[in-house]
Parts: C-alpha cells; sequence; structure tokens
C-alpha cells in the first residue's frame, strides 16, 4: 500500500490536474496560423511538445518552419491571451482528480509545474480546484525567469527547489506527472513519481509503456487508483 501520510504531495497541473493540453494544443495552432500562417496540428503538439518548457518549443517551432518566433513582449501576450480565453471558456478538471484531493485534504500538497503562476492559479480556479491549494505553494516557470533556478522541467532543478521550500526532504515527496520530461525531472530529483496519462492521450498503452521507461514508479490512468496502490 502507497502511504501519503507525512509526505509533501507534489503536482503538476496542466494534464494532471486539468484537462488543459488539449486547450494548449489549440491556442498554439490558432496562434500561429493567425500570427505566422502556419499550420501546426493539434495531434502535433502532443507528439512533439507536450510537457516541455516554452524555450524548448520556441526552439522547435523556429528550427521547423523559420518563422524567427521571438517569444516576448506583445506577441507573448497575443499567445496568453488566446490561452486564458480559452481556459476561461473551456477547461475542466480531469476525472478523478476532486475526489482524489477531497480523500487527501490532511496531507501536505502543491504545484510545480512549467507553466507561469499567473496561468496556473487562473486553471485551478476556473474548475474549483482553488480550495485544496495555496498559492504561494505554486512553483512555476516564473522561477526561472526570474533566474531563481536554472533550468525547467526535464531537469530536477523546478522539483529540489520546491522540496526545499517546503521543507521536506526528496524521499519524503510523491510527485504526480502527466508528461515524460516531467516524470524525467522528479526522477533527478531523487523523488517517487507517479504516472498519471492524461485523458487526452492517445494511445494510452505506449504512454504506460514510456513512463514506465522514464522511471515512473507507478502507473494509473486515475488518480483514484492511487487510493488502492
Amino acid at each position: 500500500m502507497l502511504h501519503l501520510t507525512n509526505k509533501l504531495c507534489i503536482f503538476d497541473c496542466d494534464g494532471t490536474l486539468v484537462d488543459t493540453e488539449p486547450l494548449m494544443a489549440k491556442s498554439w495552432r490558432v496562434f500561429l496560423k493567425k500570427y505566422y500562417d502556419v499550420d501546426f496540428g493539434e495531434r502535433d503538439y502532443f507528439r512533439y511538445c507536450h510537457g516541455n518548457s516554452p524555450k524548448n518549443m520556441i526552439k522547435y517551432f523556429n528550427d521547423r518552419f523559420k518563422i524567427g518566433l521571438d517569444y516576448k513582449g506583445k506577441i507573448k501576450e497575443k499567445k496568453r491571451a488566446i490561452s486564458q480565453d480559452l481556459i476561461r471558456k473551456e477547461l475542466k478538471p480531469i476525472s478523478g482528480v476532486s475526489e482524489f484531493l477531497e480523500k487527501i485534504k490532511n496531507v501536505r500538497r502543491c504545484i510545480t509545474s512549467n507553466s507561469s503562476k499567473k496561468k496556473l492559479w487562473l486553471s485551478v480556479n476556473v474548475v474549483g480546484l482553488n480550495k485544496y491549494f495555496n498559492e504561494n505553494e505554486i512553483f512555476s516557470r516564473d522561477l526561472v525567469e526570474n533566474g531563481t533556478i536554472a533550468k525547467a522541467k526535464p531537469a530536477p532543478d523546478m522539483y529540489l527547489y520546491t522540496v526545499e521550500q517546503m521543507k521536506y526532504k526528496p524521499e519524503n515527496c510523491i510527485v504526480f506527472e502527466d508528461s515524460i520530461p516531467g516524470l524525467q525531472a522528479a526522477k533527478s530529483a531523487g523523488i517517487m513519481a507517479i504516472g498519471c496519462i492524461s485523458p487526452s492521450c492517445e494511445n494510452k498503452a505506449n504512454m504506460r509503456k514510456r513512463m514506465k521507461e522514464a522511471k515512473a514508479d507507478y502507473v494509473v490512468e486515475n488518480m483514484m487508483e492511487i487510493l488502492r496502490l
């Protein structure tokens, strides 16, 4: 049996707590078509961009499409506006998440994600999960952008910083992740990791295999399964 008492549960957000990934795929498709006249399929997002940092995604877009995307300033704000509009209108929590968080409401929890803190807090508020998290215990890509840590996931920096700030040791933490880069980051930080297969994942059998190859300690398709481990 997996014991959560006295552990720190660290949750990724996009694709783990909320079903953001289809909306992020859609937002990049809309953005690239509108501002760069580039056709970028949503399936390509899941194949090449899922779980990656914005820096790695921008490099991928520039290498593939030769568009010279400089992701800052007004361009960044235009993309953010598309994403936030979709989140407010269409975002839903992932099945089983609310029930699981209610079951572990006495266990310490936080969020660690490659997304911006503003987007993360918006997302959990839109779907009503904000009651389970403290806004001051959200660790985001802002830490990389402001120079607090060197690298986002798949580097371990973000998780190592999280456990330090939350005053836990890696061996007393559990990470919940839906992406391979996230699992790699957790395991590199010496933390137990549970792979949570997102409902938007088209090939769940393949994802389960890849998560195991990334050294996930357990793999589930619904967080309520964790209570039976």
